[in-house]
Formats: structure tokens, C-alpha cells, sequence
């Protein structure tokens, strides 16, 4: 099958990306940690079809790192980005609906002086537009956006300039220009996709979150539209290291519920259970429910090994002192197995013999579970 790596520090692509080009993979490398230098591009706008999709991506763009009491300028804000989506869809031809302009026709929201006597640039290509299509879409979402009085402008307009900062940098403009990666693909010719995210630097999450989040949608509604039985003719696993302490991805709980009849599945990678539960709250569980194997390397977090515990019907003392280099693995339908560990270097190197009675491994880290 296909495999979209989550690669936080770049080193997965360097170690397997040959050995998987050797084996028949396409191979590509979206460098979201250093977006000026990335091999290949992507460009979002290329999946907003519909005022619908710019109404999601809208909502993606301008996604608050946290929860506000008072949502109402986010909100706000919103529609204008969604008003300015829906304008670039319907008017700009294809190869300029990207971030920069985006960018550039946010910055023209801006009203000097007397928001009711004065006009912006985007006033009047919105009337422009309204000239040319009296039911436009993009004209009555501006048109909403501009009903507000002069401080409750100004509120927005800072809500958005907020945002604006974060997309106007040259490496962002460098990596949307152009789109290099179909997503469509993945289900039907076998492709290694390494996405390489910083685990430092969060500046670039929500172009992450926006990235898996399509992803998955397309996939699934390639196999829905295009694939008999609806599943994907390749099989497409995301491999994400260091789920938990990366970008949340939005829609992630409710699309792990629904993505296994499309052939589709994931390996999530976490340290301990608590910090799913940090990250997404209540729907760490659900994530966790969804997941058919379980593999377990031992730790310190006393919650994860409780959980661990009650599945294995042993103390918890017993989970929490296990030694190095040994496992417990859980799938659905089995028994629990206590295993041992090996390098997954040697792994590389080992051949699966079906007569040695080993039929699979489970990758997790840097070991193996046979």
C-alpha cells in the first residue's frame, strides 16, 4: 500500500525514502518545517471546489490556538476570509488562487479612517464583482463582514491582521505557489509521502491541520465517487510519529471512526495516553477505541500503565516495571501477547520467513514486535 509519514525531524525520509524508491514507491518529501526549501509544493486551494470548501477552509485558516470566551471576532473574521476564498474561486483563474493572494486581498479589507464614509480597495473590487454577478456568493458573505460599525471593525480587521502575519513569509508564499501533490494518487499507485512538521516550532500548524485534514477528506471521497465498493484499489496508511505532541488535527476523531471501509488506516505513535487525552480531551478515547492493535513499550506515565494493566489482567506494578527492550501487544479478537524487542536496523535486514511461523511486525519507534 501507500504511506503518508508524519516525519517530525526529517530523519525517516533520509533512512527509508531510497529503500522504498528501490522497492517501486513514488517517493515525495512536503518539508513544512522548512518550507522554503521543500522539494515538493502544496497549495490548498487547489481541493476548494465549492463555496462550501471555502467555508471549511476558512474555518481552518482562522482556527484559534485556543478556546476564546468571547469567539464573536474569530468569528468575524471567518466570514471575511471565507467572503475573500470565495472571491478568489470565483474570478481568479486557477494558477493564482493561493496564499499570496489571499494575503493580498485580506490586506485590502482594511478601512482607513471612517469605516461608514470611507471605502477600502476590497469595497470596491466586491462591487465590482456584485456588477457582474448580482447573486454572488463572495458579495453577500463581504457584505456581512461589512455591516459592522467602526470598533467592531477595527476588532476584526485586528483578528485578521493577527493571522495575516503568520501567512505573509516568502517560505509560506514559496511553498503554496504551486501544488505538487494529489491526494488521489496515494489510493492508486504505491506512494511514500513523508510530511516533515518541526516538533518545536508551532507557527506552521494550521497549514498542517489543513493539510491532513484534506487529505483525508479527498481520499475518502475519491473512494466514495471513483472506487468500487468504495475503497481505495491501493491500501493507505498515515504513519504519525509523536501524534500527540504535534499539530491537532481537527476532524481527526471523527475521521478515524469512519476512514477503515475505504481501505484507509493509521499508526499513531504516542508517549503516553495522557498526553492524547491533553491534546483532544474526551476524543482521545475515541481515537484510542478506533485503533484495532495497541502496542505498548513500557513507560512511566501511571495512567497509560493502568490502562495497560486492566487490558492485560496484571498488576500495575508488574506494567510499570517491565523490563527494557520487552512489549505488550493487544489486537482485537486475540489474546494479549507479552513479546520481546528488536532493533528495527535488523529488521531491515531480516527476511520474514513464513515457515519460521512469523507473519507480520508492528512498527513502533525504533523497534519491532514479531
Amino acid at each position: 500500500g501507500s504511506y503518508l509519514v508524519y516525519d517530525p525531524k526529517g530523519n525517516l525520509y533520509k533512512k527509508y525514502g531510497q529503500y522504498l524508491r528501490a522497492r517501486g514507491y513514488r517517493t515525495m518529501c512536503l518539508n513544512f518545517a522548512r518550507p522554503g526549501a521543500t522539494e515538493c509544493h502544496y497549495n490548498p486551494f487547489v481541493y476548494m471546489r465549492s463555496s462550501q470548501d471555502a467555508m471549511k477552509l476558512a474555518h481552518l485558516i482562522m482556527a484559534p490556538d485556543d478556546k476564546s470566551k468571547d469567539p464573536i471576532w474569530n468569528e468575524m473574521a471567518q466570514v471575511a476570509v471565507q467572503a475573500c476564498l470565495a472571491a478568489l474561486l470565483e474570478c481568479a483563474p486557477r494558477e493564482e488562487q493561493t496564499m499570496e493572494k489571499l494575503v493580498n486581498l485580506l490586506d485590502a479589507t482594511s478601512v482607513p479612517g471612517d469605516a461608514c464614509v470611507n471605502k477600502s480597495e476590497a469595497d470596491e473590487l466586491f462591487s465590482a464583482i456584485e456588477k457582474i454577478d448580482c447573486d454572488s456568493y463572495a458579495v453577500k458573505q463581504y457584505k456581512k463582514f461589512r455591516l459592522a460599525c467602526n470598533e467592531t471593525l477595527r476588532s476584526i480587521q485586528a483578528v485578521i491582521n493577527a493571522r495575516i502575519g503568520q501567512l505573509s513569509s516568502p517560505d509560506i508564499f514559496n511553498l503554496t505557489g504551486s501544488n505538487d501533490i494529489d491526494f488521489s494518487s496515494l489510493g492508486r499507485e504505491k506512494t511514500a509521502l513523508f510530511v516533515i512538521c518541526s516538533d518545536t516550532d508551532r507557527s506552521m500548524d494550521f497549514l498542517v491541520n489543513i493539510f491532513y485534514t484534506q487529505a483525508m477528506m479527498e481520499l475518502c471521497n475519491f473512494a466514495d465517487t471513483e472506487c468500487e465498493d468504495n475503497a481505495l484499489p491501493v491500501p493507505v496508511r498515515f504513519i504519525m510519529d509523536d501524534f500527540a505532541t504535534n499539530c491537532m488535527i481537527e476532524d481527526f476523531p471523527r475521521m478515524i471512526s469512519s476512514i477503515r471501509s475505504r481501505n484507509i488506516s493509521t499508526m499513531l505513535l504516542i508517549q503516553a495516553e495522557s498526553q492524547l487525552e491533553e491534546q483532544y480531551e474526551k476524543d482521545g478515547r475515541t481515537i484510542i477505541a478506533n485503533c484495532d492493535t495497541y502496542l505498548y513499550l513500557g513507560g512511566n506515565d501511571y495512567e497509560t500503565a493502568k490502562a495497560v494493566s486492566q487490558k492485560a489482567n496484571i498488576p500495575v506494578q508488574k506494567v510499570l516495571s517491565m523490563p527494557i527492550g520487552t512489549n505488550w501487544v493487544f489486537r482485537r479478537g486475540q489474546m494479549p501477547v507479552n513479546g520481546v524487542n528488536f532493533e528495527i536496523d535488523d529488521y531491515m535486514k531480516f527476511k520474514l520467513r513464513e515457515d519460521k511461523g512469523i507473519s507480520e511486525g508492528f512498527l513502533f519507534r525504533k523497534s519491532i514486535a514479531v
